[in-house]
Formats: structure tokens, sequence, C-alpha cells
């Protein structure tokens, strides 16, 4: 399955009550997005600027909040920092950074195979791309243990994603088909490795030696 599909498919298995989910693999400003696209805007250049240079590694989450959460501004206020909280105190629990550094082994890491020979390894993992949470009003009566179950299922589904793209055995990250020469596979090595011309075939040589 390819990483996209795999993603979409993670993603599509979760039902969020108290939040809506924007996820792109890439480093994608949501909030700042209408204002980049807007070359007339009065703050576009300044925040064009900040966007260059800001860095694209980790993992971009940000909590936001509109109408349909509160027609209070004192709610909305208190909702995306309820919900900024819950995501952060899930990824804690996981012993990840806020910018989804995964700092060491977790039990939330069973069966991430990619991610613990990683680890062990010694490499610098993170979680990768950008998150939009959009508070729903359902988050005003919530419990909080149930918005900090909802958002530790968002922490372990990116977990899944980030483990997807490694290798989940040594054998694995050394099976990766064929070499190639010049970025491109050999033709004598497409699609089944090592195969023979059709013409110098053993079958169907015999077969040709056949008809004579």
């Amino acid at each position: 399955m390819a990483p996209r599909d795999h993603t979409r498919k993670l993603l599509s298995q979760q039902n969020y009550r108290f939040f809506k989910l924007q996820y792109s693999a890439s480093y994608s400003p949501f909030i700042q997005s209408p204002i980049l696209s807007d070359f007339k805007h009065p703050l576009h250049p300044l925040l064009k600027r900040t966007e260059e240079q800001r860095e694209g590694k980790g993992l971009w989450w940000h909590v936001t909040t509109n109408f349909e959460s509160s027609k209070t501004k004192v709610v909305r206020s208190w909702l995306r920092r309820r919900l900024h909280n819950a995501f952060l105190e899930e990824l804690k629990e996981r012993d990840i950074t806020e910018d989804g550094t995964i700092l060491r082994m977790s039990d939330h890491l069973k069966g991430l195979s990619g991610l613990q020979k990683a680890l062990e390894a010694g490499q610098v993992v993170t979680l990768t791309g950008s998150i939009r949470m959009q508070a729903q009003n359902t988050l005003v009566t919530a419990k909080y243990a149930e918005v900090r179950k909802e958002t530790g299922s968002l922490v372990d589904a990116l977990l899944k994603i980030r483990n997807s793209t490694l290798p989940r055995s040594p054998q694995q990250a050394t099976k990766r088909g064929p070499q190639t020469q010049g970025g491109k596979v050999p033709p004598s090595k497409q699609l089944f490795g090592s195969i023979m011309p059709v013409a110098t075939h053993p079958a169907r040589k015999s077969a040709d030696e056949n008809m004579k």
C-alpha cells in the first residue's frame, strides 16, 4: 500500500467527536493559509517571510476554534486551551516532545518495529507532517478523560503513520529490490529481478528446437 493511501486509511478509521482533523504529510501552515494566499493582505509579506524561514521538520500542530465551537470568545479560548493541553499531555505520556521528537522507548511503541529499530540504533526519530485540530462544541460538555483518550488515539495514529515509513527489520531494510544504474532499474532486472531475454530462455529454447 502506498504511504499516502496507508495514511488516509489510518486516519479514516478514527472517529473524532471533539475536533475536526486536518492532516498533511508535508508542512502546511493551516492557520496562516488564507493570509498567505492573499497577496493584498497587509500581513502577507511578514507571514510569507516567517514561513520561508521556518524549518520543515518534526510535527507542526495547531488547535483552532470558530463560531461552530462557541459563539462566546471566552469559551472558545477555553476550548482551544483544553484541547491543546490534552494533546500535549498525550504526547508527554508517550515520551514525545511538543515538536514530535520521540525521546525513548515506551509501551505505546509495542508492535511498531520500525520505530523500535530506529530508536535502538540511536537514531533521532520524530513525528512528521502537519495537523490542525478544530474544536467542536461537543468539547464543552466532554469529560477531560474522554478528551485525553481521543487525542491519545490521534497520537497513536501518527505513530503508526511514522512507523509505516521505516523498515520494520534489518532484513527489510536491506531487501530494497534490484540495484539501480543512474537512478533507473536495468531493463534485465525490471519487475521480477533477474529476467533472461525471451530468446535465450531455456524453456523457450527447447520448445523452438522441438518444432524444428
